[in-house]
């Protein structure tokens, strides 16, 4: 298994890599160990006893081996050079899984450090494998679990770049979701991955000046999304795209300037349409809650009996 660390990108690494990810999920199970013992107090052939025990022994040595060098590997400095290929090669799920983990440590721990070519380059990578992975339906359905990865993969460099390094973000995924309605709901779990990084979690996981320059940005950009958002809305019949909508426009609703919300057909929308559907109730009920509790003294003054209604 050491051997992982000194092959280039070829058959023979994804083998070896596929093996170790192997080991580590095929062994090591508390379960096997809790079967062992009823078949080593109920059953009396000792042969078979002691061939089982050994069996488990060896897996569990194969288990920790492979624990170590998967650990060595996503800490390893340069690894995530090879995530494309990785990901490109493999047909093991898990080990795609790994790959991304290896990502995930990069962007956190080294993205300052890395040249801007590099990071236009891992940038360009995430972006282009999503459309590809969210292009289709069976794709979509397929690939969920690693499309949501590379999702939060994505969000993470926004952390860091958006929106100095990447202003056109915001306009490139509602620009890029008008065309196709399944790469339409990625394109909005994305916005909701962002909003809650900047509304939720930036108190604690950036600085003061970076969470205050996202929020401001995310401010000035949120008419288009709400036009997006909207937009679904209005023509979707795709329930699946609906329910990410409706998510995420809870999630801006507190950040929205008031006229889009009462100025504009979305309360019809939400109490008329999808409030009486029980597919969309939730996420609606969530929203139109998030709607009441708008603190704003303009919407004593201009809005309440709207509200009321």
């Amino acid at each position: 298994m050491e051997k992982l660390f000194s092959l280039g990108n070829t058959p023979e690494f994804i083998a070896l890599l596929d093996n170790t990810v192997r080991a580590l999920h095929s062994a090591g199970n508390a379960a096997d160990v809790r079967f062992f013992l009823f078949f080593k107090i109920f059953v009396d052939d000792v042969d078979r006893s002691r061939e089982m025990y050994t069996h488990k022994h060896t897996q569990k040595k194969q288990f920790k081996k492979a624990s170590m060098i998967l650990s060595k590997f996503k800490e390893h400095p340069t690894m995530y050079r090879r995530v494309p290929f990785i990901l490109e090669k493999t047909q093991l799920m898990q080990t795609r899984f790994i790959a991304c983990q290896v990502m995930d440590i990069a962007i956190s721990q080294r993205w300052k450090a890395m040249e801007d070519a590099e990071k236009g380059g891992i940038k360009n990578y995430l972006v282009n494998k999503i459309i590809s992975l969210s292009h289709s339906e069976n794709s979509l359905k397929q690939h969920r679990a690693l499309i949501s990865k590379m999702n939060h993969a994505l969000v993470a460099i926004l952390k860091f770049d958006w929106p100095a390094k990447w202003p056109t973000f915001v306009s490139e995924m509602v620009k890029s979701a008008k065309g196709n309605e399944i790469l339409c709901e990625n394109n909005v779990n994305i916005l909701q991955l962002l909003g809650e990084e900047v509304f939720d979690f930036s108190k604690d996981q950036m600085t003061s000046a970076k969470a205050r320059a996202m929020k401001e940005q995310l401010k000035n950009e949120v008419g288009q999304i709400f036009e997006l958002l909207i937009h679904v809305l209005r023509h979707s019949k795709r329930v699946s795209l609906i329910i990410a909508t409706l998510k995420t426009l809870q999630k801006f609703i507190p950040w929205i300037p008031l006229h889009f919300v009462f100025e504009t057909d979305l309360m019809k929308l939400l109490v008329g349409r999808f409030f009486r559907v029980s597919q969309f109730q939730r996420e609606t009920l969530a929203c139109l809650t998030e709607i009441v509790g708008l603190q704003s003294p303009l919407v004593q003054q201009k809005y309440l009996n709207q509200i009321r209604t």
